[in-house]
């Protein structure tokens, strides 16, 4: 891994920010796992959680996808990510703005709360829409108050002048704010 991203709570005491990520797996975990659900994802799928944080997402997703699935969950620090154990469940240190990353690979990428400490989310969009498997479903979520734009699958994001888009679930084909 390259460490080039700066991410300001990496060094942060590990009390503290694993209280911090466990709140915010309280105040959003339940409406993740609906929207996850609105999309479909199920048996055998390969989903990618980026910025996995304490891991209540992937831990989630590996239930959903069972043992014909696999869920690789990646974050900056996954010092949080050590009690995830699954068979069908991997766990990566990854900076997603400059480690490499498997293309036409996945079914499902999701980030929640990860954007907005990127320098250039865009670039990181791409990133993750490269990851997916053609026609298939991504979802990056941030709370409303600081949406995302959505972009059809395949398209480069342009944050200036994409569309934004309601809390309703995403198509399969986008990513959601």
């Amino acid at each position: 891994m390259t460490d080039t991203n700066n991410y300001a709570l990496a060094d942060a005491a590990h009390d503290a920010e694993l209280a911090r990520l466990r709140t915010i797996e309280a105040d959003w975990d339940a409406k993740t796992r609906r929207h996850l659900q609105d999309l479909g994802v199920g048996p055998g799928q390969r989903c990618l959680e980026v910025g996995a944080g304490a891991g209540g997402v992937a831990r989630w997703l590996s239930g959903q996808v069972g043992p014909g699935g696999k869920v690789v969950a990646t974050d900056i620090d996954p010092r949080f990510l050590a009690d995830l154990k699954a068979d069908n469940l991997e766990v990566r240190r990854h900076d997603i703005a400059v480690d490499p990353l498997e293309t036409d690979s996945y079914d499902l990428v999701h980030c929640r709360v990860l954007l907005i400490h990127m320098r250039d989310p865009a670039a990181v969009l791409r990133r993750m829409f490269a990851a997916l498997r053609p026609a298939e479903p991504s979802c990056s979520r941030r709370p409303p108050a600081a949406r995302a734009p959505a972009f059809p699958a395949g398209a480069a994001p342009r944050p200036s002048t994409a569309p934004r888009r309601d809390t309703s679930p995403c198509s399969r084909r986008s990513a959601c704010g």
